[in-house]
């Protein structure tokens, strides 16, 4: 393997994906270990960023993958409503 042909991790590989259909998607992520969706979610957190794509806009499949993980972590860890 050449320094060109480095391997891309499985979360990097999620964000990249444009054609997912969403369903599919959350369906993936709730598959995912809590330290997974965190490192997915820190992954579609720096795509997001000016630094990530050279000063350029977001690719739209990271900006929509953003708060669906953000949706699926609290999902996981809502706290319970209080009782009266």
């Amino acid at each position: 393997m050449n320094k060109q042909e480095l391997p891309r991790s499985n979360v990097m590989q999620g964000i990249c994906t444009q054609d997912d259909d969403l369903e599919r998607h959350r369906e993936r992520m709730r598959k995912m270990t809590d330290k997974q969706l965190l490192e997915y979610g820190r992954a579609c957190r720096y795509m997001c960023t000016p630094e990530a794509n050279l000063g350029k806009p977001p690719q739209e499949s990271s900006v929509i993958h953003l708060p669906e993980a953000r949706a699926e972590w609290k999902r996981r860890h809502a706290k319970p409503a209080e009782k009266k």
